[in-house]
C-alpha cells in the first residue's frame, strides 16, 4: 500500500486537533503534522502560498503515513471566502502554485480526507471557551463566514462523493478505517474537488495538444470534449513549395490560420497546435541550408501575428518512434500520407519539447507519455492543468531568443537520434 496521508479539515471549533490526537494514538504507524503556523503577512495571495510552503515541510519531508491537522483544502477554502465576500481572486493564481509545488516533488495531494462537521451554535460555545488560549479571530466564528466555508466544503464534498469521510465530534459512535481503500482519493479526483469547490474548473481556458504524427492528439481531444471542452480541429496544409521564398511564405500562412484559431473563448482545446509548424520550420531551414535567416524572417513575422493571443496549457504527447510506427499502422482511421515526413522530425520535435517544458517554469507546457488509454492520458493532463493566461508571443520570443540552440535540434548532424 501506498503512504497514506489523510487531511482533517473543517470549519473552526470542529474538532480536527483532537480527532488528529485520537487517530494517531488508534494507528500508532502514523504521524500527525500539527496545525499550519502563523503567518505575518499582508498580500493575501502570498500568504496563502507561505502557508502552503509549509506543506512541504509537514508533508515531503516525512516518509511515514502521515494525519494533517488542516490541508490545502483549507487554505482554498479561504481563498474561496476572499472571492465571494471581499472580491480579492487568488484563486488560480494559488492553484497554479499548488500544481507547481506537487510538480516539483515538494508536496503531495492527501489521499484520505475526512471533513469535520459542527453546527454554528456548538461552533461559537467551543470558541467562547477557547479562543484566548487559541487564539482564533472572531471573524472566523461568524455565522457569514461559517456558511461560506460550509458552502466550500459542501461543493468539495459532493464533488469527491462517498470517499469523503465525514466527522462529528458531538455524535457518538464516529468510527472510520483509515486502511479502507474504499475511502482512497486520486490525486486527479482530489485536484478536481479543489478546482470545482473554488468554482475555477468551469473558468475559460485554452489548452493545445501537440506532439508527433499518429501519436494520440485527436483522441485525446475527443476526451477532452467528453468534459465539457469545445474542440477546435486541426487545421491542415500541405507544403508543395520549392522556392525557398515560397516556402517561407507557406509556413507563416500556415501558422497565421493555425494561430487565429487561440481567439476562440470559452473552455477550449486545440487539436494541434502552432508547434508542429515551429518545428517543421526550423526543420526545413536546417535541411534545407537555408540558414538562420530563415527562421529570423519566420519568427519576426509570426510574432506579430501572435498579439493578443493567450493560451494556458499546451500538452504534448509523445512515445518512443518505434511506438509511434507501430500506432500508426493500427490505426485505420486516417491515411496520414506525409506521416514518415513527419517523423523526420522525430529527434528534433522532442528535444524542443524538453527545452519548452524546463525553460517554462509556470508549468504551462507539459510532456506526458502516451503509453495509456485516452482516459488515463486526460486524467494526468488534468491533473497537471494551470491557468496561465501566457501570451503566445512570450513562447515564441523564447524560441527567438534560443534560436541557435533550437535549429541544432533539427539539423541532421545534431538532430539525429
Amino acid at each position: 500500500m501506498n503512504r497514506l496521508i489523510v487531511s482533517i479539515d473543517g470549519n473552526v471549533n470542529t474538532g480536527k486537533t483532537t480527532l488528529a490526537s485520537v487517530m494517531q494514538e488508534r494507528y500508532s504507524g502514523f504521524s500527525v503534522a500539527k496545525e499550519y503556523r502563523i503567518v505575518e503577512e499582508n498580500d493575501v495571495l502570498q500568504r496563502q502560498i507561505l502557508y502552503m510552503l509549509q506543506d512541504e515541510e509537514r508533508i515531503g519531508r516525512k516518509k511515514s503515513d502521515l494525519i494533517l491537522d488542516r490541508s490545502i483544502i483549507s487554505l482554498f477554502g479561504y481563498a474561496y471566502w476572499m472571492f465571494r465576500e471581499n472580491e480579492i481572486d487568488i484563486r488560480k493564481e494559488l492553484y497554479n502554485e499548488y500544481i507547481k509545488s506537487l510538480e516539483n516533488g515538494k508536496n503531495a495531494v492527501p489521499n484520505r480526507v475526512i471533513i469535520c462537521r459542527q453546527t454554528h451554535e456548538l461552533v461559537k460555545k467551543e470558541y467562547c471557551k477557547n479562543h484566548v488560549e487559541k487564539g482564533t479571530d472572531a471573524i472566523y466564528v461568524s455565522k457569514q463566514y461559517y456558511d461560506m466555508q460550509e458552502e466550500f466544503l459542501n461543493r468539495f464534498q459532493d464533488a469527491i462523493g462517498d470517499r469523503v469521510i465525514e466527522y462529528n465530534y458531538s455524535e457518538q459512535g464516529n468510527m472510520m478505517d483509515l486502511l479502507d481503500e474504499t475511502k482512497n482519493v486520486e490525486r486527479y479526483i482530489f485536484l478536481y474537488a479543489l478546482r470545482r469547490a473554488v468554482d475555477i474548473l468551469d473558468e475559460d481556458s485554452i489548452v493545445s495538444i501537440e506532439g508527433i504524427s499518429a501519436v494520440g492528439k485527436t483522441s485525446l481531444c475527443k476526451e477532452f470534449e467528453k468534459n465539457g471542452f469545445k474542440c477546435v480541429e486541426e487545421y491542415r496544409c500541405v507544403d508543395k513549395c520549392t522556392e525557398e521564398s515560397n516556402r517561407l511564405k507557406h509556413q507563416i500562412d500556415y501558422f497565421l490560420h493555425s494561430i487565429h484559431r487561440y481567439k476562440q473563448t470559452g473552455k477550449i482545446v486545440i487539436d494541434n497546435g502552432i508547434l508542429e509548424n515551429i518545428a517543421y520550420t526550423f526543420y526545413m531551414a536546417a535541411i534545407q541550408d537555408y540558414g538562420l535567416s530563415f527562421v529570423e524572417n519566420y519568427c519576426n513575422v509570426i510574432y506579430d501575428l501572435c498579439e493578443d493571443k493567450k493560451i494556458d496549457q499546451m500538452i504534448f504527447l509523445y512515445m518512443e518512434k518505434e511506438d509511434n510506427k507501430r500506432r500508426k499502422l493500427s490505426d485505420k482511421t486516417k491515411t496520414r500520407d506525409h506521416f514518415e515526413k513527419n517523423m523526420e522530425l522525430w529527434a528534433g520535435e522532442m528535444k524542443l519539447a524538453k527545452f519548452l517544458s524546463q525553460k517554462l517554469d509556470n508549468k504551462m507546457f507539459i510532456m506526458i507519455k502516451a503509453d495509456k488509454n485516452t482516459e488515463e492520458l486526460y486524467k494526468e493532463a488534468f491533473k497537471r492543468f494551470v491557468y496561465t493566461r501566457m501570451e503566445v508571443k512570450e513562447l515564441i520570443k523564447l524560441i527567438y531568443d534560443n534560436r541557435h540552440l533550437v535549429y541544432s535540434f533539427f539539423s541532421q548532424k545534431r538532430g539525429a537520434e
